[in-house]
């Protein structure tokens, strides 16, 4: 099954010490050692200067927070769109499953406040056949019907990006912090606390066991707004955490309150240029030497690129800027927290080597709502949903720098995803949704097979995860007994897939399965 009926591949901050030396005294250290504290923590490449580009897949992992509702986006039913009024009465006490899309006090087709309209429909990108599908939230639409932007994940689907849908994962808390720590490391979570390590990181460090699969960027892992677990990984596979786009500037560029005076800039070039010492030639000390010498180069190297100028598009007005914010539907006083400017932010860090493993949390979104209606649940989701569409849109549309081969898509794997679901069923008041076991991710680029579902929620008893055979990459009947390799899916199946998707062994999660039907290859 394929879209288009084509072959788809297509830190805390720091006080006075109790030395005697305080803040500034170290910030100014570091800036003429080359910012070395900086450089050690990330690996800055020596070969940005000299414009090598950079190798080996990305991975970028986009986190909805609060909960998604998956009868509007990944997982919708359409029996109420093909039913009499009482033929579906009698199916929702059936199923245990109620949509509501275009009766009762949670029916869509109908303004909201955030000026959207979400028609009461299914979005079945042509080519595509059941299950794969899209529910209400995908599009937003004009009055009539027509969709409000022009480019969302239907459209791309039906142009060839490759996107897989994964059903019924079974996340076994419905608690929003260990959901999301079990979701992002595959292990679960004692209590609150998070264990394991994070995805990106996972597959960061297995790259790394590769000659030339980690590329020559920044810094390896990145994460913005999000949590991340280095757990028994090397300390250089350690996520860079940010807060939002303002922090990427400060990474990149030397603020203003580091320079001294002309003569004193002067005087630390000219000492950066000496040679060795006398102790460091006779080879006492020398690797620290050195090590200090590659951080001074490969720091100034960075920071002489102007690499924090790639990140200013929501205020400069040079036209590079200004294609960035017309492809995310951004003004010039967007928020930094905004979903667009997350998803252009993603966008930059891969294009220009800041980064190979990016994550962001769309803190924007609100879906974690008790008492909302189908309406305000799908307007949360939604500017999500727009800006990661907008993100395919721009990393297929860029051609990557050679040795790459094809756009930046295809060389990017994509992991959209939240910590759970919604009820199959609104509450007694009629409104709103709790937290529900069974949830869904999208994959979508390199190493994904387009057009695919993998797993399932049950179509009785309110949407409960379905059990999956694993040899036969198939889900087994709601009434089916499980055997031999026959369970519910899990998040660390869904890590498996990812580290599969590149080739890598995937055997440290215990017990975990890849779901090779949403991968181009395969081992059957």
């Amino acid at each position: 099954m394929k879209c288009l009926d084509c072959e788809l591949t297509v830190s805390p901050a720091c006080g006075d010490r109790r030395d005697g030396t305080n803040r500034r005294d170290v910030l100014r250290a570091s800036a003429v050692l080359g910012l070395g504290t900086l450089v050690s923590r990330l690996g800055l490449p020596a070969a940005l200067a000299a414009g090598v580009p950079a190798n080996g897949r990305r991975f970028v992992f986009l986190y909805v927070p609060g909960g998604w509702d998956q009868l509007l986006f990944l997982d919708p039913r359409e029996a109420e769109l093909t039913m009499s009024a009482d033929a579906y009465k009698r199916e929702v006490e059936r199923t245990q499953t109620d949509t509501q899309y275009k009766d009762g006090p949670n029916a869509l087709d109908a303004r909201y406040a955030g000026g959207n309209y979400f028609s009461a429909r299914m979005y079945r990108p042509k080519g595509a056949q059941a299950p794969f599908m899209f529910g209400p939230a995908t599009v937003a639409t004009e009055q009539d019907g027509t969709p409000k932007k022009a480019v969302n994940l239907v459209g791309l689907c039906e142009r060839g990006v490759p996107m897989s849908i994964i059903r019924g994962i079974n996340m076994g808390t419905l608690g929003h912090e260990p959901a999301f720590m079990y979701f992002l490391t595959g292990e679960p979570a004692v209590g609150s606390t998070g264990r394991g390590t994070s995805m990106p990181i996972r597959i960061a460090a297995k790259m790394g066991e590769r000659a030339g699969a980690l590329g020559d960027v920044v810094t390896p892992v990145l994460a913005m707004g999000i949590d991340s677990f280095t757990g028994n990984k090397g300390g250089q596979y350690g996520a860079f955490m940010l807060g939002d786009l303002s922090d990427t500037a400060r990474l990149l560029k030397r603020d203003a309150g580091l320079f001294e005076h002309d003569a004193v800039e002067q005087a630390l070039a000219a000492f950066a240029k000496r040679p060795g010492s006398a102790a460091a030639r006779a080879g006492r000390s020398s690797e620290i030497y050195r090590q200090l010498r590659d951080g001074s180069d490969r720091t100034g190297a960075v920071i002489s690129s102007h690499l924090d100028q790639r990140f200013s598009f929501l205020s400069a007005n040079d036209e590079a800027s200004q294609k960035v914010r017309a492809q995310y539907g951004l003004g010039a006083g967007s928020s930094t927290r905004s979903a667009g400017a997350l998803a252009a932010f993603v966008a930059q860090s891969l294009k220009a080597n800041l980064s190979q493993f990016v994550s962001v949390r769309f803190a924007e979104n609100f879906v974690d709502s008790h008492g909302g209606t189908n309406l305000s649940h799908a307007s949360g989701l939604y500017p999500a949903l727009a800006a990661v569409a907008s993100l395919v849109d721009d990393l297929s549309g860029s051609p990557a720098p050679a040795p790459l081969k094809g756009s930046w898509l295809d060389n990017t794997t994509i992991c959209l995803f939240s910590e759970f679901a919604r009820g199959a069923r609104f509450g007694f008041s009629g409104v709103g949704k709790d937290h529900h076991f069974a949830s869904s991710c999208l994959l979508i680029g390199a190493g994904i097979h387009g057009g695919t579902v993998v797993g399932a929620t049950t179509t009785v008893g309110g949407m409960q995860p379905g059990v999956f055979d694993f040899d036969q990459q198939r889900v087994l009947a709601d009434d089916a007994k499980p055997g031999n390799r026959q369970r519910h899916i899990l998040p660390e199946d869904v890590g498996a897939t990812l580290l599969a998707s590149a080739g890598l062994d995937y055997g440290e999660y215990r017990n975990a399965n890849p779901l090779w039907s949403a991968l181009t290859q395969s081992p059957f």
